[in-house]
């Protein structure tokens, strides 16, 4: 069971704002039930699926993952960068 299952299963009744394609990038659960993503990991995921260099992968996070449509809630951990 990874991360985001056991935050399910912790809080049933809670709707979560899902990044697709990141599950093992969460870390965490805040507060207010955002999901808590590391930036660190998004970037080693996109590296690993993507062939690019890492300012290719910078680039590709912040105008394609980064910016979430208005309504959805998830908070981005600059951890180890």
């Amino acid at each position: 069971m990874n991360l985001l299952e056991r935050i399910k299963d912790s809080f049933p009744d809670q709707q979560f704002s899902i990044v697709n394609g990141y599950d093992d990038a969460i870390i965490g659960v805040s507060q207010d039930f955002s999901l808590v993503y590391s930036v660190k990991t998004t970037l080693d995921i996109i590296l690993k699926e993507n062939s690019l260099n890492t300012d290719e992968a910078l680039e590709h996070f912040y105008f394609n993952v980064f910016e979430v449509p208005t309504g959805f809630k998830v908070i981005w951990c600059y951890d180890q960068l």
